[in-house]
């Protein structure tokens, strides 16, 4: 079911955005956590939950070893992906040789996905932590773009240097803000940070120069894995970033 935007989501932006990087990635990450911890707690057990997690092959690999870092879950994954493993085995046994076909003769509209997951060795269905996290951000972002005109510790939040959308977030934020002063409040503080980033990155540049490598790095040393976070989504956890 699609989640519907609450203000408690407003208030989890507002603390994120007090650390480096994209609130959103921030409270993605923990909603994740619980999401894995409520299955694997509480539904592994459960057979619809089971049938789900089946078509699903578990997790995909980044919620995957997510999950792993849960406290306490380890029998959780185990039940699940022992029977994944039952599961995939049988279907191995059952499986048959693929149709001769030349790479070079063009593509149809099935794919070796999708002969896979007929023969029953891939998923069928996309990873449910990442369907979860989908309507879960999109609702935040929802309820941020509604509160922006009337909250000024949300603005002042977003304000921050440090803070602020990544570009996936920020392209869903500008699709559902409705709002013009919304909208143009994102396009502005965004357009501040990448101003200050891409002077940081111009820096980084020049003291790769052999002419100026004794100089000292200071807050562009990372500024090439916040681009990257950025444009890609996620968080930079590691601020002493390592420098060839």
């Amino acid at each position: 079911m699609p989640q519907p935007p609450t203000p408690s989501m407003v208030y989890d932006i507002i603390e994120a955005s007090a650390q480096p990087g994209c609130p959103l990635c921030r409270v993605s990450d923990r909603w994740g956590g619980r999401f894995m911890a409520s299955i694997l707690y509480e539904e592994v057990t459960d057979p619809h939950s089971r049938n789900r997690l089946k078509a699903s092959f578990g997790f995909c690999g980044e919620h995957a070893w997510q999950a792993t870092e849960v406290g306490g879950t380890l029998l959780g994954m185990s039940i699940i992906y022992r029977g994944l493993l039952a599961q995939i085995s049988t279907a191995l046994n059952h499986s048959a040789p693929a149709e001769k076909k030349r790479w070079w003769q063009g593509r149809s509209e099935r794919t070796e996905s999708d002969a896979m997951a007929d023969a029953g060795i891939a998923p069928r269905e996309p990873c449910p932590a990442c369907l979860y996290l989908r309507d879960m951000e999109r609702a935040a972002l929802v309820a941020v773009v509604e509160n922006l005109s009337g909250n000024e510790r949300l603005r002042t939040a977003l304000s921050q240097p440090q803070s602020g959308f990544c570009l996936p977030h920020l392209r869903t934020a500008l699709a559902v803000a409705t709002d013009p002063a919304a909208h143009r409040f994102l396009q502005e503080t965004t357009q501040a940070r990448l101003n200050e980033l891409i002077a940081e990155m111009d820096e980084f540049i020049r003291k790769y120069d052999h002419r100026f490598r004794k100089e000292e790095w200071g807050a562009e040393r990372d500024s090439w894995q916040r681009a990257i976070a950025w444009v890609a989504g996620g968080l930079v956890d590691d601020h002493s970033a390592p420098v060839d």
